[in-house]
Order: structure tokens, then C-alpha cells, then sequence
């Protein structure tokens, strides 16, 4: 069903046109300053792609970027599911509110990365080991199964509208810091962070 989703999306997106351009990106080697979404299926793709440096230089104000598998992690190879940046990446979306990014392939966002206006933000199966600061509007965050990753931001208390915090898997994790600033936080998931040993909680 998943699938047949995805083809019927293809096809609407591929014929639907108006004055400001196509209305669905499909073709990562397209680029359109209209574009309002970009979703990459890697399943569809198969052995992966190289991004360009510049591949996204051309959309700012693109709201929504995604790159999943509904397979992964339990039914893919890691490899068929990366996007690699061979050459880094710009990331000029001044105006991004979602971001799914299966298996990210560096140990850091993007240094030009603005989470302004970012509201939600997912990178399972990453290799990141840095994660996002001065997120402030940042509402549900996923690092689920990002083994590199010991620690959250010391900004991270300052993300009073984050309601949603996965860090399932994150073997590396050590510990917490004081979070009594999370006003919104109604979900906390540390299952499976084998190495994890503090967490402050101040009532």
C-alpha cells in the first residue's frame, strides 16, 4: 500500500504544474527555486546517490526534506539507504520546518544549517555526533540508533517547545543534563542506550 502511495504521488506531482514550476521534486538531479517538498525514497533509488555540494543551493525557502525507507533499519542494508555528501553540503533552507534525513551520512549538520524555524527534526540511524543547537522552536526530535552520539547540546535546555525526544539506541550516550528548562517534554525514550548512567531531573 505504502508503495502504491508513492507511485500515485509521483504521478500527480509529475503532471501538476503551474507559474511557479512543478509542485514535487522526484528527480534529485532537478532543482527548482518553487519546489515545496523534496522526499527521496531510497528503496526506489538502490544503491544510493552522491548529493552535489550545491544541490539545494537554488531552494531557500524549501519547508520539507525528507529521505526514508519504510524497510529501514530492519529490512535494508545501510548502504542502499545512504544519501553520501562526497563534498559536503550547503544548506541555505532558511525557511526548513521538517527534516527526515534516514542515515545521514556525516558527524555534523551542515555549519551554514539555520533551525530558526525548524519544528521538527529526525535523524535515525545517523552518524552524527554532534547534535543541533540554538533549536529553539524545535518541538519533536528522533536520534534514534545514532551510535556516535554521547551527548546532546549544552544549549539543549533551551528548547522549551520540544515535546518529543527519541534517543532509542544511542549506545554512546552517557548522560543527560539538566533538563528542568524542557517545560513542554511529555516524551523521553532512552531504551537501549546501553552506556547511559546520569540523568538530573530538579522538581
Amino acid at each position: 500500500m505504502h508503495n502504491l502511495f508513492c507511485t500515485l504521488g509521483k504521478e500527480i506531482g509529475s503532471s501538476v504544474e503551474n507559474n511557479l514550476g512543478k509542485s514535487r521534486l522526484w528527480n534529485h538531479q532537478q532543482v527548482t527555486v518553487s519546489a515545496r517538498g523534496i522526499f527521496i525514497y531510497m528503496s526506489k533509488i538502490g544503491k544510493g546517490i552522491a548529493l552535489e555540494r550545491k544541490a539545494l543551493i537554488k531552494m531557500p525557502n524549501l519547508p520539507y526534506f525528507k529521505i526514508f525507507d519504510s524497510g529501514c533499519p530492519l529490512q535494508c542494508d545501510p548502504v542502499d539507504c545512504q544519501v553520501n555528501l562526497p563534498n559536503g553540503l550547503e544548506f541555505p533552507l532558511k525557511e526548513i520546518r521538517y527534516l527526515h534525513w534516514l542515515k545521514f551520512p556525516r558527524e555534523e549538520l551542515p555549519p551554514d544549517f539555520n533551525p530558526m524555524n525548524l519544528i521538527d527534526l529526525r535523524l535515525p540511524y545517523s552518524k552524527i555526533r554532534r547534535a543541533l543547537s540554538n533549536a529553539e522552536s524545535l518541538r519533536r526530535l528522533s536520534l534514534e540508533g545514532c551510535t556516535k552520539l554521547d551527548k546532546l547540546p549544552e544549549d539543549a535546555e533551551n528548547m522549551k517547545s520540544l515535546a518529543f525526544l527519541n534517543l532509542r539506541g544511542c549506545t554512546s550516550l552517557l548522560s543527560l543534563s539538566e533538563m528542568s528548562n524542557l517545560i513542554s517534554l511529555r516524551t523521553l525514550i532512552l531504551s537501549e542506550c546501553s552506556k547511559f548512567s546520569e540523568f538530573h531531573v530538579k522538581s
